[in-house]
């Protein structure tokens, strides 16, 4: 038997210089983004990472040794490299979602942003999100471009059973 559950709140976060204090809370679509200035150095040119919370608080069906998967359709990919991975984390600390979209004009810095998870001021600490380094899933793929259907059974489990805190997953490409 297959149970859904969906995001009880979804964001992205974005480094590059004028959208890191943004927020992109009611964007249809969540970017994962890896920007390299490839037409001078090769530099990063800026990342991107999605949050995702899913309220676990009232739900009978949550048993830790089911099996879970963060399921991810892919949009519009474009200039992907031969092969990456993407890796989802448990975040280390609650965020407020926003209403902010990549075109609002002017921008919105309601909610969480790379650089803070709230609009009361305090920063994460390391821009981007603070997440369980310990404590990973992943997804890899090659020449191909492909929704993603990643395990994420052994965050869920500490979830469930009281050994982290639920505040969502931190989802990001490789460095």
């Amino acid at each position: 038997m297959y149970y859904f559950l969906y995001p009880s709140k979804d964001t992205y976060v974005y480094e590059l210089n004028d959208n890191s204090e943004k927020n992109f809370g009611s964007d249809e679509v969540l970017s994962l983004k890896k920007d390299i200035d490839g037409y001078t150095n090769g530099n990063l040119n800026g990342v991107s990472r999605i949050l995702l919370h899913f309220d676990l608080t009232n739900d009978t069906l949550l048993d830790n040794s089911k099996k879970y998967y963060l399921v991810l359709n892919e949009t519009e990919s474009t200039e992907l490299p031969l092969s990456d991975t993407i890796y989802a984390y448990p975040l280390s600390s609650s965020w407020d979602m926003g209403v902010g979209k990549k075109f609002s004009e002017p921008y919105i810095t309601d909610g969480v942003s790379w650089l803070y998870p709230n609009v009361s001021g305090s920063n994460w600490g390391t821009p981007g999100g603070v997440f369980k380094e310990d404590k990973e899933a992943s997804y890899s793929f090659e020449y191909e471009t492909e929704d993603v259907r990643m395990d994420v059974s052994t965050i869920v489990a500490d979830w469930i059973d009281g050994t982290y805190n639920n505040y969502g997953f931190l989802i990001k490409r490789s460095d």
